[in-house]
């Protein structure tokens, strides 16, 4: 959720294309606000065929990653009860 909401306060997007063990991905960097030097920019990987993400990574101020997010078994579009939405 935050990579779609940065990705909407940024002015610059870094759209690129990675090859990665056969598969083909689209990569969108972009920096993440707020001046953290743990937390300077973060990359998407969305695999070309599918259009799921593949991974995401957050890089520090030396362009080193800091945390790795891998994406597994994603499912969408899923039938959710109306219910569970319900404020009591």
């Amino acid at each position: 959720g935050y990579f779609l909401r940065n990705l909407n306060m940024v002015e610059e997007v870094d759209i690129d294309e990675e090859k990665i063990e056969d598969k083909n991905y689209i990569t969108i960097k972009i920096d993440i606000p707020g001046n953290n030097k743990y937390r300077v920019y973060e990359k998407l990987w969305v695999d070309k065929k599918t259009h799921m993400p593949y991974k995401l990574t957050i890089f520090n101020e030396s362009g080193k990653e800091t945390v790795n997010v891998i994406y597994k078994d994603i499912k969408y579009n899923i039938d959710i009860q109306d219910d569970t939405f319900r404020i009591k």
